[in-house]
C-alpha cells in the first residue's frame, strides 16, 4: 500500500459495496418470510443494503470501460481472467472441500465442473457469471466513440423498457410483451453503462437532490411494497424486487451519486481511518469470496456447539457480526495473500 494514496469516490463505493454484500448474507433470516418475528428489521436490512451488487458492476463500468487508455484489448483479457476467473473456479473448488468437510449440503448438476461454471457449488457466486458477460460486452463498448449519448440512449432504453414496464405492468394486471426489452443493453449491462456515465458528467446540485429524492423513493417503494404485497404466511412476494427493477435503480444511482461528490478531505486528512479505508478496498475480492463460508457453515456450526440457537434472528449478528466478519476476511485475505499462489487466488 502506498504511503501517499489518497481516497477517491470509487474506493469508497468499493468498500460500502463489500460491506453491504456480508450484511445481506448475514441477514438471510429475511427469506423466512412474515412468520418470523424479526422480519421488518430484516426487510428493512435487506432493502437498504440492497445496492451492493449494483454497485459492483458500476464500480466495473466506470473504471473500465476505457481500458484501452491503458493497455491493449488482449491485455484487458488476460487480466480480467487471472483477476476474476481464476479465483472463481479455486474458490468454487475450496468451497466444495469446506463443505464436503463440515456436512454442508452440496447438490451437484451434472458433474463438479458443470456446476461450478454455473456457480452452483457455491450457490453466492452467482454474480461472476453476468460479470463475466460484462467483461466481454465492455470490449465493443470501449470502441464506442460518442460515448456519452450512446450510452445514455442504451441506458434510458432499458430503464424504461426492462426496469420500469415489467414492474409496471405486474402491478396493474396488463399483459407485457417483452419483445420490446432492449437486446443491446439488457441485464447488468445498464449499471456498467451507468457506472461510466454518472462518472463521467457532471451532476448539478439541483439534479443531484432529484436523484436523491427519487432514490428514496425507490427504496421506500422495495421496502413498504414487499410487505404489503407478502402474504402473513406467503411466501415473499418479489414483484419490486430485482436488481434491474426501478427501485433498485433508482435506489443504486441515488447512492452512487451521492457518494461520488463527497467531500473526502476529512478522510483523507486522517491516516487511521484512510488506511482502514484502504485496507478493506484491498481485500474485497477477498470478502466477497470468503466471508459466505462463515455464514453458512463456520457460525452455524459455533452457535450449534455454544447452544445459542438461531444466531440469525439477532439484530446484533446481522449487524455488528457481519462487520467483525469483515475484518475476520480482511486477515484472512491478507495473509493468503503473502504467498504467489493466494495472490493468484484472490486476485
Amino acid at each position: 500500500m502506498s504511503r501517499n494514496f489518497e481516497v477517491n469516490f470509487i474506493d469508497i463505493l468499493t468498500v460500502i459495496s463489500a460491506v453491504a454484500v456480508v450484511i445481506l448474507h448475514a441477514n438471510g433470516i429475511f427469506w423466512s418470510g412474515p412468520q418470523s418475528g424479526v422480519w421488518i428489521s430484516a426487510n428493512f436490512i435487506e432493502t437498504f443494503f440492497y445496492y451492493a451488487v449494483p454497485i459492483f458492476f458500476m464500480i466495473s463500468g466506470s473504471t473500465l470501460i476505457n481500458y484501452r487508455e491503458r493497455y491493449s484489448t488482449k491485455e484487458f483479457l488476460k487480466k480480467r481472467f487471472f483477476r476474476t476467473v481464476i479465483p472463481f473456479i479455486a474458490w468454487s473448488l475450496i468451497g466444495y472441500g469446506i463443505f464436503k468437510i463440515f456436512g454442508h449440503r452440496v447438490s451437484l448438476q451434472n458433474g463438479l465442473l458443470v456446476s461450478i461454471l454455473n456457480a452452483k457449488v457455491v450457490g453466492i457466486y452467482w454474480f461472476f457469471i453476468p460479470l463475466f458477460a460484462c467483461y466481454l460486452s465492455i470490449v465493443p463498448l470501449s470502441y464506442v466513440e460518442n460515448k456519452k449519448f450512446v450510452f445514455a440512449y442504451m441506458s434510458i432504453y432499458a430503464f424504461i423498457t426492462i426496469s420500469i414496464l415489467p414492474v409496471a405492468s405486474n402491478f396493474f394486471g396488463i399483459s407485457y410483451n417483452h419483445a420490446i426489452d432492449t437486446p443491446i443493453s439488457a441485464g447488468y449491462i445498464l449499471y456498467i453503462l451507468l457506472g461510466w456515465l454518472l462518472t463521467n458528467i457532471d451532476i448539478r446540485k439541483k439534479e443531484r437532490i432529484i436523484i436523491y429524492i427519487l432514490g428514496a423513493i425507490g427504496w421506500y417503494l422495495h421496502f413498504y411494497m414487499t410487505i404489503k404485497l407478502t402474504g402473513e404466511n406467503g411466501a415473499i412476494n418479489g414483484m419490486f424486487k430485482g436488481y434491474v427493477n426501478f427501485p433498485c435503480v433508482l435506489h443504486s444511482v441515488a447512492i452512487f451519486v451521492f457518494v461520488k461528490y463527497c467531500n473526502f478531505y476529512w478522510i483523507n486528512k486522517n491516516c487511521l481511518i484512510r488506511k482502514i479505508v484502504m485496507h478493506v478496498k484491498e481485500a474485497s475480492l477477498g470478502i466477497y469470496l470468503i466471508h459466505g463460508f462463515f455464514i453458512y457453515v463456520f457460525v452455524p456450526k459455533v452457535a450449534k456447539v455454544l447452544s445459542i440457537g438461531n444466531i440469525g434472528t439477532s439484530l446484533w449478528y446481522r449487524t455488528i457480526g457481519a462487520l467483525i466478519i469483515v475484518f475476520i476476511c480482511i486477515v484472512i485475505t491478507k495473509i493468503i495473500k503473502r504467498w504467489k499462489l493466494g495472490r493468484m487466488i484472490l486476485g
